[in-house]
């Protein structure tokens, strides 16, 4: 699990694409991203290539091995605000607004059943809570599409740290709904996300009575750098949707609590360094895990010209 997490972490810059926008809802930012890959036995295989139409992104193809596509997201817009997202074998989400920011995004299966809600509020313009259902469902979950729609919205960290977070709890009953609260802090000037963290209220029947135990997965923001973060809201002030960090993240602590008690063996730190070009921004992230894991190294190249 430590390098699941180290690995989605490295690839954190990938994550939350258009939580961090433009005051009008459209994610259009001075550098666009163009290609993400990672080195593999002395070459570099390409991961991620994103696909623009003009200052709006279109779709983003994921390979195996450089050259093997092995899914695609699409996106698609009204009035240049994104509205849908959709996977290669057609599962997709929708989203709502409340004028420029998320009020609600509901994702579904090729077959039109709706498996989970995000629903949002804000402070001061930025995401302060996320309240995730995911609905009772004998259909097994869309797994690898809907993660790849959640990335979206969700840095894959996170992403990681709820599958750790329900793998710690019971699974979930066929008709049961289960409900994860998402509360984001920032820091004192409003910039950079502080800390997020994942609440689930879990009740059990012991007897006649009924028990309940709070389990919390916390992801800690502890540093940052001083460079840009391509996925930052393009107006200066972040105005709009919430931009989690205006600056790159440097060191990342993972925690697991249970009834607000620390649970055991649970912590993890991991630590990145970035090279980036001469507009400041990330062209290079090395991973390095404190307890000596070998480090992880990822590549972005950005779209040139208009």
């Amino acid at each position: 699990m430590k390098k699941v997490l180290y690995t989605a972490l490295a690839l954190l810059l990938v994550s939350a694409v258009f939580v961090n926008c433009q005051k009008d809802g459209i994610f259009n930012p001075k550098q666009k991203i163009s290609k993400v890959s990672q080195p593999l036995d002395g070459i570099t295989l390409r991961l991620e290539e994103w696909t623009w139409e003009g200052d709006l992104l279109s779709r983003i193809s994921y390979f195996h091995r450089d050259t093997i596509v092995k899914n695609k997201v699409y996106y698609f817009y009204e009035k240049k605000q994104l509205v849908r997202m959709e996977y290669a074998d057609f599962s997709y989400c929708t989203i709502k607004y409340d004028g420029s920011q998320y009020s609600e995004i509901n994702f579904f299966t090729q077959f039109e059943r709706n498996t989970s809600t995000l629903k949002f509020t804000y402070e001061k313009k930025k995401v302060s809570q996320i309240v995730e259902t995911r609905y009772a469902n004998p259909q097994k979950s869309m797994g690898d599409a809907e993660n790849k729609l959640m990335s979206a919205f969700f840095p894959k960290i996170v992403l990681e740290a709820m599958d750790k977070h329900m793998s710690k709890t019971a699974l979930q009953k066929a008709n049961e709904d289960v409900v994860l609260t998402h509360k984001l802090t920032y820091d004192d000037k409003g910039d950079n996300l502080k800390e997020w963290r994942i609440s689930q209220t879990l009740i059990s029947k012991v007897g006649e009575s009924m028990l309940t135990k709070l389990r919390e997965t916390v992801l800690t923001y502890d540093s940052y750098d001083d460079k840009v973060n391509p996925y930052y809201a393009s107006s200066p002030a972040g105005e709009g949707y919430a931009a989690f960090y205006k600056n790159n993240p440097t060191k990342v602590t993972f925690n697991m609590y249970e009834d607000n008690l620390p649970i055991a063996g649970s912590t993890d730190i991991f630590n990145y360094t970035y090279q980036y070009d001469d507009k400041k921004y990330p062209t290079e992230v090395i991973g390095r895990h404190l307890e000596g894991a070998a480090a992880d190294t990822t590549y972005y190249e950005y779209k040139t010209g208009k």
